[in-house]
């Protein structure tokens, strides 16, 4: 992942989730619910109380 970021030269965070896509798809799932309905009024709002990571790697 570091040569990642390095080539990209940008950060990358590691999830901390072995399930990552899973979590992913139940974000996506949670924000076409809508806070109406118990979910997220955003991808980003959800993200922001659904991830963790697990470290971030920094572009050298």
């Amino acid at each position: 992942m570091q040569t990642y970021a390095d080539v990209t030269n940008m950060e990358i965070a590691v999830g901390k989730s072995l399930q990552t896509p899973a979590v992913g798809s139940a974000m996506f799932g949670a924000a076409a619910a809508g806070k109406e309905k118990g979910g997220y009024a955003s991808i980003i709002e959800a993200a922001a109380h659904m991830s963790r990571a697990e470290q971030s790697m920094l572009q050298t």
